[in-house]
């Protein structure tokens, strides 16, 4: 039967790292007396806190301050909890538990010691199936065998945050909410983890480094957060004799952990320095896999043969990386005088069907990277293109691969290059006896595979976009001729020279007729070489005396102009 409220004063919990001190405790709804209630915090009893709490409910208890004061070398943080409120506690586990106010505060240590000091408010927090038994065992408890991860926290709401560091460093956040954070105990409790962190960062003994290694690839092991999400961030940077460097930040994301891929995502990130800029639209990645690199860790930090370790298990899988809507405007460090301004509308890197930790499938998409060209530019391939009336190069490029192990074909479905206003470029290919062994990064293993594999096919698209008008225009002007009679020179020059040094082969006359027919006319050209056997490869080139021999398993077609 649930007694009235039971009032609990003067609570203090001491430990070598820090203490906890609770002026006041209301319980409501709860079926144990107050002594029962007394001897759950009494560090005398026999059992842990954490045992001791999976026994105990209540309908709801009111705290009206807590105090968290950490014992650090250089400081002594203390974190205040006020008015909060835990409802619907069963057998440890809150139903929700709510405080309107969080503040944590550390005062500057002396100057010698170059500690700068803190503070940080948040207004309003929201926590929801908050494991407190979890949480402590995490803290304190050694893992018990075969211990997976569990929900310790449902969801958490955070208000408005702000974060000030001495007189430097200002940050605000609008709101952070978290989801399904889980834990499970770990192999050296948190709390003796922290206590050696400081013996760590001097003591550089194979037993701390071994050590050092268990612990990180524990604590990877041992969190996973469901999701993770920042809004409206907003900082400032003081420089001394300056303005504030100022940034902002629209949404800061991720989630991920030993249970599932890690995502991370930022987005609508602004800096302004001055006159410089750096703003972002979009970074993400996607299907981060730390897996392997974490079994590999724990391996060695158990003391594990590490001879047959294949190293390209320390490379993070992931499965997209992604940056989009970059502007910048910063000074060129080679002259002051000039600027570099630049924007690119999309980087994605895209990676699947891995063989060991390599991925066999790749996409990369590069669309309107622009850079303004300083018009004072010393360069004379930029001098070149500023005298052909272009201010801006305007580049987008792609390359797409993919294999397929049951054949060993590798494809290069696209490998493209455009500047706009200028030309535009494709090349397919398809490559036969493949494989898997290419994709190691053993030199010499990839080398011999390599010697097997043959080209079957090769297509080249070219499309001008005024690059060709414009280069014989400037030819023209430099050498004071007429354009069409440059023109026409190259045109009969294309038309002649590929027969002859292609010699007597079925394709010769139909690529120099095309050539000759882009050249006079340049809009697009198109060139297709495929092998007439199962390929051309390394050892081709090598069997023969002369390389144009090669060019007889080859079947050339090409068109202009189409």
């Amino acid at each position: 039967m649930a007694q009235s409220a039971v009032v609990l004063e003067n609570l203090i919990f001491k430990g070598d790292n820090g203490s906890v001190t609770i002026p006041r405790i209301t319980v409501e709804g709860s079926s144990a007396t107050k002594a029962e209630l007394e001897a759950l915090f009494d560090a005398k009893t026999v059992s842990t806190l954490a045992q001791r709490l999976t026994l105990f409910s209540a309908r709801s208890i009111t705290i009206p301050m807590i105090d968290f004061v950490q014992v650090l070398p250089d400081a002594r943080p203390v974190t205040t909890y006020k008015d909060l409120v835990l409802r619907d506690v069963r057998n440890g586990v809150v139903g929700e538990a709510v405080t309107p106010m969080v503040t944590s505060i550390a005062k500057a240590s002396a100057p010698n010691k170059g500690f700068p000091g803190f503070e940080m408010t948040m207004a309003g927090m929201t926590m929801k199936g908050v494991d407190l038994p979890l949480m402590l065992r995490f803290m304190f408890d050694k893992a018990q065998p075969g211990e997976a991860l569990k929900v310790a926290m449902a969801e958490q709401i955070v208000g408005k945050t702000t974060y000030k560091i001495a007189d430097v460093v200002n940050l605000t956040f609008n709101s952070v909410e978290a989801r399904d954070f889980k834990l499970r105990p770990l192999q050296t409790p948190l709390i003796d983890v922290i206590a050696r962190m400081e013996k760590l960062s001097k003591d550089k003994s194979k037993e701390n480094e071994a050590f050092a290694l268990s612990m990180m690839t524990d604590l990877l092991g041992g969190m996973s957060f469901g999701a993770m999400e920042l809004k409206g961030m907003k900082g400032e940077v003081a420089q001394p004799g300056k303005p504030p460097i100022t940034f902002s930040m629209d949404r800061l994301g991720g989630a991920g952990g030993a249970d599932l891929p890690g995502r991370f995502t930022m987005q609508g990130f602004k800096l302004l320095n001055g006159k410089d800029t750096v703003n972002i639209g979009d970074i993400s990645l996607e299907g981060i896999n730390l897996g392997g690199m974490m079994a590999t860790l724990q391996r060695m930090a158990s003391g594990g043969p590490v001879a047959d370790i294949d190293p390209t298990i320390f490379i993070p899988r992931i499965d997209l990386i992604r940056l989009a809507g970059i502007d910048l405007d910063v000074p060129d460090t080679r002259d002051p005088k000039d600027r570099i301004k630049a924007k690119l509308g999309l980087f994605e890197t895209r990676m699947s069907n891995h063989v060991g930790a390599i991925p066999a499938n790749i996409g990369i998409a590069l669309e309107r990277l622009q850079l303004d060209i300083p018009p004072n530019t010393k360069e004379k391939g930029l001098q070149d293109i500023l005298a052909m009336g272009y201010k801006v190069i305007d580049l987008s490029a792609r390359y797409d691969q993919s294999w397929d192990q049951a054949s060993n074909v590798m494809k290069l479905n696209e490998l493209s290059l455009r500047s706009a206003g200028m030309f535009a470029a494709r090349v397919t290919a398809e490559l036969v006896n493949v494989p898997k062994e290419i994709f190691t990064l053993d030199k010499a293993v990839a080398a011999v595979a390599a010697l097997g594999v043959s080209a079957k096919a090769v297509d080249l698209t070219l499309t001008n976009d005024s690059l060709f008008e414009k280069l014989i225009a400037k030819q023209a002007k430099d050498t004071r001729r007429k354009a069409e009679d440059i023109r026409a020179e190259y045109a009969a020059g294309a038309t002649l020279m590929i027969p002859m040094l292609l010699g007597d082969h079925p394709g010769a006359k139909a690529l120099g007729a095309a050539l000759g027919k882009f050249v006079a006319e340049p809009r697009n050209l198109r060139v297709s070489l495929k092998s007439s056997g199962g390929g051309i490869g390394a050892t081709d080139f090598l069997a023969v005396s002369n390389p144009m021999d090669i060019l007889k398993k080859v079947d050339i077609t090409a068109a202009a102009n189409e």
